[in-house]
């Protein structure tokens, strides 16, 4: 434990240089909580990252990571994918707009949110985290009502009142109320349908779909009448309730997002996954499409206790991503603004969501669920036959993914998309990181003066603390973030890997993302599974990407072409996200520049050579 005693005071000593002499105890409860903590005390991953913020003196992305795993994350738990993936977008987007007025160069994503820049003087932590605390409380209350009543016990603790609610732009609540109120009636007509309006005015059924070409399913729960569409599958509780999957969204192909344009990015495609799309397919495209079936049954037959616990971290698509960023800020002793540049890789997950949905909806391609019961019915197979069974001789029609197979197309996938583009996107932020100069806003002067002196040595003590958090097993948090073609979980994470890709401007994570698997701790087989401690260690973000898309084969949610298609896919959208944060963060080259007066987030990361 010395080794992890050591890592944890050279944490400490860099939160001082980064944040002020405020952060140690926050900065050591976290290391104490990642190095300390034995698996016994829970399973929850957020656990070993959550900081104890006690002054909005505190560092804001200190008190933005204590309040997202105390109240925000439990409650996003019960949204389905792309409704999740649309929160985070709101949230990160109106945090960067709300925190626009506190530094010198960027601009508002949203030109309604635009407020005269702040002085020096006001740029204090105590007025960004008031600021941006108000902005969460009232996107909550409009979409995330569950984690309300948290973020509003959170805010009185701070000495805050959740009950004002003028927008007053003269005060920081005020503020806070105002960017809000932005990006709610912005959020209302996005595409997404948040409050079921777009069609009826009385019984309106929230993220409904819309329009005059609504999604119907070719076949139906029971029959698989078209074997190359996407069948609706049906579920149960486990209590005794039935019921038939409807797709997920599917008006989400009316979205705009971050990044697309007018036109939602209508010209990113990914080419049929079969010759023939509908009708009877010929015998060489059934013979491919079994091919491709019995891909799936070898990995689920040989599926092992790392594929399994891959496929969970993987499929959570709020404990891997997202943390990425705030494990970044306390490494790297980013200041706050650095962080929210960070922190819109994360806008990369709903743009590469909602042009993967729309290929989804295009080509409606079906699941390998459909497939292994349509093609082996009561012939036996040998496959990974369900909880605690292990491998076994079942019957085709008895067979089901590891994890649960979401209601939505196959292809191309998702996540893979996802995590190319926000890799992209933090590979140039992070390389451009190190070009430039970052003035940091929240320091005090002693420590900024500090952090100046002690340059070298700083950078030499990051590195010293990665090396001795490795062994230690530090819990980070990264990961990726649905008919089946192109694999929506694959576009995700390919998204994903490309904008943190340009963000980082490099390939390689500093330190390596150094992620405990808990024995005991599967969601899917609790207690049994693993059966022992996994260590998954990422050190690139090709690495990531890779993983993130296999881990969909090897749970049996998706067909390998739809990981790949979804890789594809998210590529250039994180090359178009971070082309969008550069120009929100006033540092891109021909780009508009912001009037005399007009703000935006960010300091100057993500200038790519």
């Amino acid at each position: 434990m010395s080794g992890c005693r050591g890592a944890q005071a050279v944490l400490v000593a860099l939160a001082v240089l980064a944040y002020g002499s405020s952060a140690a105890n926050a900065i050591a409860n976290v290391a104490q909580s990642a190095v300390g903590r034995p698996p016994s005390k829970g399973c929850d991953p957020w656990d070993p990252l959550k900081p104890t913020t006690r002054s909005l003196d505190d560092p804001p992305p200190l008190v933005m990571l204590h309040m997202l795993t105390s109240h925000v994350v439990p409650a996003e738990r019960a949204l389905e994918t792309p409704v999740q993936f649309s929160f985070v977008y709101l949230m990160h987007s109106s945090w960067w707009d709300a925190l626009a007025p506190f530094n010198d160069t960027a601009k508002t994503i949203l030109p309604a949110a635009t407020l005269p820049r702040q002085p020096p003087a006001a740029r204090t932590n105590s007025n960004m985290n008031t600021v941006w605390m108000f902005t969460l409380l009232r996107l909550c209350e409009w979409f995330l009502p569950a984690a309300v009543p948290g973020v509003r016990s959170f805010m009185v603790k701070f000495t805050l009142d959740p009950n004002f609610t003028a927008k007053d732009t003269r005060n920081m609540p005020g503020m806070g109320n105002y960017v809000a109120d932005v990006w709610i009636k912005h959020a209302l007509q996005d595409g997404l349908n948040l409050d079921g309006s777009a069609e009826h005015a009385f019984n309106r059924a929230n993220y409904s779909d819309y329009g005059p070409d609504l999604f119907i399913p070719s076949n139906d729960a029971f029959t698989l009448r078209n074997p190359t569409k996407w069948q609706p599958l049906l579920e149960t509780n486990e209590l005794g309730y039935f019921f038939i999957q409807h797709h997920i969204t599917p008006q989400i192909r009316h979205a705009k997002g971050f990044s697309l344009g007018p036109d939602g990015g209508a010209a990113y495609t990914v080419a049929s996954m079969y010759p023939e799309e509908g009708g009877s397919p010929s015998q060489a495209t059934l013979n491919l499409m079994k091919n491709q079936t019995d891909e799936v049954l070898a990995a689920s037959a040989a599926l092992t206790d790392t594929q399994k616990m891959r496929a969970e971290w993987f499929d959570d698509k709020l404990i891997s991503l997202a943390p990425v960023a705030f494990w970044l800020a306390i490494v790297n002793r980013w200041d706050t603004h650095t962080l929210l540049g960070a922190t819109l890789a994360m806008n990369c997950v709903y743009d590469a969501t909602i042009v993967s949905w729309r290929e989804k909806l295009r080509h409606n391609a079906v699941r390998p669920v459909s497939l292994v019961r349509h093609f082996y019915g009561n012939t036996t197979v040998k496959a990974y036959a369900g909880r605690s069974a292990g491998t076994q001789d079942i019957k085709g029609s008895q067979w089901n993914s590891y994890i649960r197979t979401m209601p939505h197309a196959e292809y191309p996938s998702g996540i893979s998309s996802v995590c190319a583009a926000c890799g992209e996107f933090m590979q140039r932020f992070l390389i451009s990181f190190n070009k430039i100069e970052i003035k940091s806003i929240n320091h005090s002067a002693a420590a900024a003066a500090a952090a100046a002196a002690t340059a070298a040595a700083a950078t030499a003590a990051a590195a010293a603390a990665a090396a001795a958090l490795l062994p230690c097993r530090l819990l980070l948090l990264l990961r990726c973030y649905l008919a089946e073609y192109p694999s929506g979980t694959s576009g995700v994470c390919a998204a994903y890997g490309e904008f943190m890709r340009r963000f980082l401007n490099s390939n390689s994570f500093q330190p390596p993302i150094n992620v405990l698997l808990k024995k005991g701790c599967s969601r899917r087989e609790p207690g049994l599974a693993p059966a022992q401690d996994i260590p998954m260690v990422l050190s690139s973000i090709d690495e990531m990407v890779q993983m993130c898309g296999l881990s969909r084969l090897h749970a049996g949610v998706h067909f390998k072409p739809s990981i790949t298609a979804g890789a594809a896919l998210g590529k250039p959208i994180g090359e178009k996200c971070f082309a969008r944060y550069r120009e929100v963060a006033g540092v891109g080259d021909g780009l508009a520049k912001g009037a005399a007066g007009e703000v935006g987030g960010g300091a100057k990361p993500g200038v790519a050579g």
